[in-house]
């Protein structure tokens, strides 16, 4: 069996150099083709990967089909969107201006955009860089509004929303969260800063220079793009939909480009050729809060560590589309994976790809920390005390400590459980976390109410504190019935009593789904989490959903 990668020869899965010593990947390619099983057919749409090795090109492969309709198959030259992946070349067109003074990453956003709101002068260029402008992100702001996928909407829907948002998540520069909406802002900066659009300055600063031609900023969707992908969503049967978008802002995504050009860039990372040191120290510069504490988010992409080795990172989601790019600087190696199947994990694929290639140097299991190395035995009575339900107020999810056998058990949605091992009367480690994750998780009592911390590999990373669970009636679910309206998205929600004790959702008359009571005037939903406000005399007078990345929108009762 013969492939022909990048002018090398593989010769039974093993590669030939010429003036090389020869490595032999057999063991390797034959393992990562196993995790492509489900796609390495001509019935389903799928994927390309490609390993980058010392700056070989040591394997290439496309799954699966670019376009099931004229049975076009993925290859090395098949063009995908790589959706959040521009992400990377947002942020090097925006360090190209800083670069040349034409910016500066602490100038105020507002000076851009006077017509905003006055909390927008709290926001800078590095806010938006790093996450940490606490602006609402305007992709779920979409589906807030009732928009569907494929629904299309422009760049001046995105900026009347923004200009809308009368409250922040947070203020700038006290959290990290990733938005959307602060990837949008930088590609308007450059433009108005360049006087070039966002496509044409990168294609002009980066493609070009790099000799990307099939690489663009897609902002307009009359473009005919050669050997591009067709997007695909896979439903509960099995069968799969062609996905369509007519959408065609830029910025936080739209670039559209293929693994042989992005070899092209990850070669630009160790070559600098024509884009110097000081272009990729900024681009790898962490960002920084108010507290002075850094976070993993740099320009574009997520600085990390994979058991033990140091890793740059992205993914990437679109209708019909994923991708993700590791980058493992200190070994020379490079990941990229791009799909054309929404059931495709590209993520984990990269790195369980990862795990195959660089077995040899890979921490196989980080040594705890010393102190959840002892564990010790607890009485049931005070085992029970920490059973039952918490809310982490951060994240808006739910969780439950069960009791089983004298073994406390941590549960997730969908059955996922964890034994916990007591460590002492109150901290126990988590059994069954991911290689290289060791979690704690300590019990406070405070009279009749318990918080739960969890510290992963010796840091805090979330607080949940106990809570009863409400059940309503039905008589009672009708009060929280009615015609609310938020004006930030223009927007109108009816929730309505439509089954024996369930409370279903209507988006500008358009049912929804339901709403499931958590507490006391919380529901959870498949679009967000519901906090009702009630007043003595008038009852439930609004509500605030927040969602993963829009916290705290308000909606007023008609």
């Amino acid at each position: 069996m013969k492939y022909y990668i990048a002018g090398i020869l593989l010769v039974g899965f093993t590669l030939v150099s010429c003036g090389q010593k020869t490595t032999t990947y057999q063991d390797q390619i034959a393992a990562t083709n196993r995790l492509f099983k489900n796609w390495n057919n001509n019935h389903t749409p799928g994927a390309t990967i490609g390993i980058i090795k010392d700056g070989n090109l040591i394997y290439s492969k496309g799954y699966g089909m670019a376009n099931l309709e004229h049975d076009i198959p993925n290859d090395e030259h098949t063009i995908f969107n790589i959706a959040s992946n521009s992400k990377q070349f947002t942020a090097a067109c925006l360090s190209i201006l800083e670069l040349r003074g034409e910016i500066e990453f602490t100038q105020n956003v507002k000076t851009f955009f006077p017509e905003f709101p006055s909390y927008f002068e709290k926001i800078t260029i590095d806010h938006l860089l790093h996450h940490t402008s606490g602006l609402r992100d305007f992709t779920q702001i979409h589906y807030l509004s009732g928009l569907r996928p494929d629904d299309y909407y422009d760049d001046q829907d995105i900026q009347k929303w923004i200009n809308s948002q009368q409250e922040l998540n947070f203020q700038p520069g006290e959290k990290y969260l990733y938005s959307n909406s602060g990837y949008w802002l930088l590609g308007q900066i450059i433009e108005k800063v360049s006087g070039l659009s966002l496509a044409k300055f990168a294609e002009q600063e980066i493609f070009e220079p790099l000799n990307m031609s099939g690489t663009l900023f897609y902002d307009n969707n009359t473009l005919v793009v050669k050997n591009r992908a067709s997007g695909y969503f896979a439903n509960r049967s099995g069968a799969y939909r062609h996905i369509y978008s007519n959408l065609e802002h830029t910025g936080n995504g739209g670039v559209f480009s293929s693994l042989a050009d992005l070899k092209k860039w990850d070669d630009e990372y160790y070559n600098r050729e024509v884009l110097k040191d000081d272009f990729w120290e900024l681009m790898g510069k962490p960002g920084m809060l108010n507290n002075r504490d850094t976070i993993p988010y740099s320009g574009g992409l997520i600085l990390g560590t994979h058991k033990g080795l140091s890793t740059m990172d992205h993914g990437g989601r679109a209708p019909g589309y994923l991708s993700n790019i590791v980058r493992f600087p200190g070994e020379k190696l490079t990941i990229i994976i791009l799909a054309n199947s929404s059931n495709l994990n590209a993520s984990r694929i990269c790195y369980d790809v990862a795990d195959i290639f660089l077995a040899n140097v890979l921490n196989k299991e980080p040594a705890p920390p010393s102190e959840l190395m002892v564990t010790t035995t607890l009485k049931s009575e005070l085992l029970e005390k920490y059973a039952g339900h918490y809310w982490s107020t951060e994240n808006n999810i739910s969780r439950r400590i069960v009791m089983s056998n004298d073994t406390l058990k941590y549960e997730r949605s969908r059955g996922r459980v964890n034994a916990l091992v007591p460590i002492n009367s109150t901290s126990f480690k988590m059994l069954g976390t991911p290689a290289g994750m060791n979690v704690k998780v300590a019990f406070e009592v405070d009279g009749a109410s318990t918080k739960m911390r969890f510290v992963e590999n010796g840091k805090e990373v979330d607080q949940w504190d106990s809570y009863i669970p409400t059940d309503y009636t039905p008589e009672e679910l009708s009060t929280f019935s009615g015609v609310f309206y938020s004006p930030e998205i223009k927007t109108s929600y009816e929730l309505q009593i439509e089954e024996p004790g369930q409370l279903f959702l209507y988006i500008n008359g358009r049912r929804t789904v339901p709403l499931r009571p958590v507490m006391k005037n919380l529901f959870s939903s498949p679009i967000g989490v519901f906090r009702f406000v009630a007043q003595n005399n008038e009852g439930i007078v609004a509500f605030r959903i927040s969602t993963p990345r829009v916290k705290n929108l308000l909606f007023e009762k008609s």
